[in-house]
């Protein structure tokens, strides 16, 4: 049996107090005393308890990182062998991980978490390589500002 017991301050016309939460559990008073008011709040903290909150910024955070190297690849006017190849990689390690998470969406946070941390090693040195490439890219950019004539 699953017990809960919840502590309200100040939720519109509820001031102090606490709710049973059981199986069954009903709700009864005078109109306009905060019933309704309660079970909609408990509803939506509920909905978003069950949610995971962690995909979403995950995917978020993917989809703001594609933007970046899009950004990236058309910033980029004369790219070698090797920027393609680097870039592509990236994309390709960003698409497979979102790939990943989609699968997963709907696990508990724990399985996810779990999971998530033993198949994304692939795409970590994917990015590791990337940072790597990147680095070499400052370097030669600021070696090559040094040997303009002014």
């Amino acid at each position: 049996m699953n017990l809960l017991d919840i502590k309200v301050k100040n939720l519109g016309k509820l001031k102090d107090g606490t709710v049973k939460v059981r199986p069954l559990t009903v709700l009864t008073g005078e109109n306009g005393t905060g019933k309704s008011f309660f079970t909609k709040t408990l509803y939506s903290v509920f909905n978003i308890v069950n949610k995971n909150l962690l995909y979403i910024e995950a995917t978020n955070n993917i989809r703001m990182s594609s933007l970046g190297i899009d950004f990236f690849d058309k910033s980029l006017t004369r790219k070698s062998k090797e920027d393609k190849k680097n870039i592509q990689l990236l994309k390709l390690t960003l698409n497979e991980l979102q790939s990943l998470l989609m699968d997963m969406k709907d696990y508990s946070i724990g399985a996810y978490i779990q999971t998530r941390s033993t198949t994304t090693d692939t795409q970590i040195k994917n990015f590791n390589r990337f940072i790597e490439y990147l680095t070499k890219l400052v370097k030669k950019t600021k070696n090559q500002i040094c040997e303009l004539p002014f």
